[in-house]
């Protein structure tokens, strides 16, 4: 082209060379030197020394190169890999040009950067001479178009290699490296990651691939060979990302036959990300959707569909040319979807919840936001977690539910199937803590009645659940939400999968950097199993006399705050625990006791006396009181009520009231509790009552003084309570002896006492039992009793499930108390509330003689029926 301008200061007019005059072609070119062939770049011949000059003398070579940026930037990323300055460089690349673009030419130029430039002048400018590596790096190179699968491609030391993974393995290892893999080039199968790992080693090694689809084409006709080649591939590449000091550089060359370069861009790169697309993108059917669609179903109805924006705007960055410019930062992803109607929090929000559960974005640390051909690290554990077994991991789930429920506040039980599997004791002191397994009892949304396991594990006790439970006050329940239960299941499968994914031999098989991520994500995971366990388990039921709904079981409900459950997973009895200190139902040794006087008239102590375990077991059975950790509470409540002039404490000759120096306080059947009105009716306190000679233990209005003396230092006792029960037994009278406790026992004292006043016969025995299941096996025992007359005397009542009430009150002989035994019976198993005493008198004409062991046999004969707490008295006249 010809353009003429005048020149500044002259009216004639300039004329421009051209291209003809102002460049000059080689001499060769001139002279018609050049052949074709010079222009024909072959790999193999530039590593075998039998190219022409002008590729294989790199002086040359370079010489006739221009610096271009993506040449200079294959070879500066390539020598960082080699020289183990790479940082977050990857050991894999990529070339992707159109026939005859120039990517065997760049490869020849990493064959001469690996094996050192300082010869080449201007070397710097195609790289930073500081980043070749030092150390002699092996190169080894499969060229598709000089290989030759049927005849095998001869190499030094007499081998010929079949296959990519036979010539690659000689260059690395020479005729020793192709032994090792000569079954498998021989067999045409591919070798494994470990076999390629160690053929690299540690030391630089530079892989070559180029003309792959020369090769397939050659072996198209081999069955299996085409998914040998990926096969081997795979291997490959696991391997060298696992090698410091490795690279692997290929070519990928666009077809030739005509097709437009739209079609075949879109036929190359989309079909490769089809998975990603259908999973993560789009699905195009209803069912399922992809992760984008799901999302935004879920959390964006109503408004633009911002997942969507995020993983189709992801997407198209993904397919940009060169893998550098792959992919998109938060912030690119933020201006490049933004619009009018687009609110960034929304679409931030969209982004996170998209690239937390992606299954094909680059999981790779510093990565940007791109697609991955093949699945990503979290696809992995999602495959690996459908293999788990559902048995393993239901007791995977069951052993961290116990760990976590586990501890030194409550006793726990976990997973009962009924009440057969929770005892009704005391135990070790500490509250029982029932853990239900989530597949037995679930909390839905909308909790109107406590379920029917729990009800039942509530009220019944005993081997066949016929029984009732008498500590009720001793139990607490924890049950599994229904809609947490699934997440909380997925963490143990979970687990499981990262555990098996940790072993040496599963790690190997993946990159450095995704062995690093599964470590991580193990250690996380015992934590993420606890917290999920706890969050699910966030239903306490207690016993309370604000019930839930209209059912007659005594149990209130709390959820437990999702939040607090987090603060400390594996800690569950912690949290259960401060839940229910905050609803005051809860108290240990920081809390205040309750108030004495209500303690007395919640209590039988109302009736004037009570042992302190006795009382310390209402606090065990009473749903309307505490539940109590230790004992040390329970001790500060008496010596509260004690200081305040409540009450009065005596075991023994000790007599503990207000004012008296602090004294030790047992508790034991025993110890005893009066209330201060009881023990200044009966004489006990103050203690100077029982000074007085002419006072008859008892207090006036006691009889003739026949009963017996109050003991030493004592200040009249009443004497013990059985555990259990306080009911105040009826003051002594002249010749009357009376006892308390278990029925052989009490039996035995009173027979006991008799001798001791010399009392040659008892003309009656009255036996109180409190139990109505104590009393009734007595009926038919004293009915067998000869010698004697007998009566029963009934009392009390029950309160049903729906509110009603009965009372009743019977006096007759044995045989008519057998009907209301038979009616009674089954009624006061299913009542909510049941209150029953018994009183069976036997008058013996002739005397129950106290010589002899008539009355040890009677002890015998009545005690093989019944065995619970009983009051007894006898009426006898003593000897003069």
């Amino acid at each position: 082209m010809i353009r003429r301008t005048a020149e500044p200061g002259s009216d004639l007019p300039v004329t421009i060379p051209t291209i003809f005059d102002a460049c000059r072609p080689r001499p060769d070119v001139l002279d018609g030197a050049v052949a074709d062939a010079d222009f024909a770049a072959d790999l193999a011949q530039v590593l075998t020394g039998q190219a022409s000059a002008a590729y294989r003398d790199p002086v040359r070579f370079f010489a006739n190169t221009w610096p271009t940026r993506g040449l200079k930037q294959l070879l500066a990323n390539v020598c960082r890999r080699l020289s183990g300055a790479g940082g977050a460089v990857g050991p894999i690349f990529r070339l992707d040009t159109a026939y005859g673009g120039g990517k065997t030419h760049g490869l020849i130029a990493l064959a001469h950067a690996a094996r050192g430039l300082k010869e080449v002048p201007g070397a710097a400018e195609f790289v930073d001479p500081a980043l070749p590596p030092a150390a002699p790096v092996r190169i080894a190179a499969f060229d598709g178009e000089n290989a030759d699968p049927a005849n095998g491609r001869a190499l030094e030391g007499g081998v010929f290699a079949h296959t990519p993974w036979g010539e690659i393995a000689h260059a690395l290892g020479g005729t020793a490296g192709y032994e090792r893999v000569r079954r498998s080039d021989e067999d045409r199968m591919a070798p494994g990651a470990d076999t390629l790992r160690s053929l690299i080693g540690d030391a630089p090694a530079l892989i070559l691939l180029d003309e792959l689809s020369v090769y397939l084409r050659k072996v198209r006709r081999l069955d299996g060979a085409g998914e040998q080649l990926t096969a081997f591939l795979t291997s490959l590449f696991k391997a060298v990302e696992t090698a410091p000091h490795a690279a692997l550089v290929h070519t990928l060359a666009a077809g030739k036959d005509g097709a437009r370069p739209a079609e075949a861009y879109a036929e190359e790169h989309q079909s490769a990300f089809l998975p990603a697309l259908t999973h993560d993108v789009a699905s195009g059917r209803v069912e399922p959707k992809a992760l984008a669609e799901t999302i935004d179903a879920e959390h964006h109805r109503g408004l633009p569909p911002y997942a969507a924006y995020a993983a189709r705007t992801i997407f198209l960055h993904t397919l940009a040319f060169n893998d550098p410019l792959k992919g998109l930062t938060p912030e690119q992803l933020r201006y490049a979807a933004v619009g009018p109607a687009v609110d960034p929090s929304f679409l931030d929000e969209a982004r996170k919840r998209f690239v937390a559960d992606s299954a094909y974005l680059d999981d790779r640390t510093g990565a940007p936001l791109r697609f991955l051909a093949e699945a990503n690290l979290s696809q992995i554990v999602r495959r690996e977690e459908e293999h788990v077994d559902p048995g393993e991991a239901r007791a995977e789930l069951n052993d961290g539910i116990r760990r976590i429920f586990d501890g030194a506040t409550f006793e726990a039980v976990p997973f009962p199937g009924g009440p057969f599997d929770v005892p009704d004791e005391v135990g070790d002191g500490r509250p029982k803590l029932v853990v239900f397994a989530y597949d037995g009892v679930t909390v839905g949304s909308a909790l109107d009645e406590v379920p029917a396991l729990i009800a039942r594990v509530y009220e019944r006790a005993g081997a066949d659940g016929a029984a009732l439970r008498k500590l009720r006050n001793h139990v607490v329940f924890a049950a599994a939400d229904d809609g947490d239960k699934e997440a909380m299941q997925r963490r143990a499968y979970r687990r499981l999968a990262l555990q098996r994914l940790k072993t040496p031999d599963r790690l190997a098989d993946l990159a450095e950097h995704q062995q690093d991520r599964i470590r991580e994500w193990e250690a996380k995971s015992e934590h993420e199993l606890a917290v999920a366990v706890q969050q699910c388990y966030r239903h306490v039921f207690y016993p309370s006399r604000d019930r839930l709904g209209d059912g007659g079981v005594a149990l209130a409900h709390s959820a437990l705050d999702i939040h607090s459950t987090s603060d400390r997973p594996g800690a569950g009895q912690q949290h259960i625990a401060r839940a229910l200190r905050d609803l005051g139902k809860l108290r240990s040794s920081e809390d205040e006791p309750n108030s004495p006087t209500y303690v007395r008239d919640r209590t039988p102590l109302k009736k004037g006396q009570l042992t302190t375990r006795a009382l310390r077991d209402e606090f065990r059975r009473d749903p309307g009181l505490p539940i109590l950790l230790g004992d040390d509470i329970f001790v500060r409540g008496i010596r509260r009520g004690i200081e305040q002039g409540d009450y009065v404490y005596q075991r023994g000759d000790l007599l503990f009231g207000p004012g008296d120096p602090p004294a030790a306080v047992r508790i034991d059947e025993q110890a005893v509790i009066l209330t201060m009105a009881y023990a200044r009716g009966a004489g006990v306190w103050p203690r100077l009552l029982r000074d007085k000679p002419d006072q008859p233990y008892g207090g006036e209005g006691s009889g003739d003084g026949g009963g017996p003396e109050p003991p030493p230092g004592g200040g009249g006792r009443p004497g013990p309570t059985p555990e259990g029960d306080g009911r105040t037994p009826p003051p002594p009278v002249a010749g009357s002896f009376s006892a308390e406790g278990v029925l052989k026992d009490a039996l035995t004292q009173l027979w006991e006492q008799a001798r001791a006043r010399r009392a040659d016969a008892v003309a009656t025995l009255t036996i109180r039992m409190f139990e109505a299941g104590d009393a009734f096996p007595l009926l038919g025992a004293v009915g067998a009793v000869a010698g004697a007359e007998k009566r029963v005397d009934i009392t009390g009542g029950y309160e049903t499930r729906d509110g009603g009430s009965f009372q009743l009150e019977f006096a007759g002989p044995v045989p008519d108390a057998q009907p209301v035994r038979e009616f009674l019976e089954p009624q006061l198993r299913d009542a909510v509330d049941r209150s029953v005493e018994a009183a069976f008198t036997l008058t013996f004409p002739e005397g129950l003689p106290m010589a002899g062991d008539a009355a040890e046999k009677l002890t015998v004969r009545l005690c093989r029926f019944a065995s619970g707490a009983a009051h007894v008295s006898a009426t006898a006249e003593a000897q003069p």
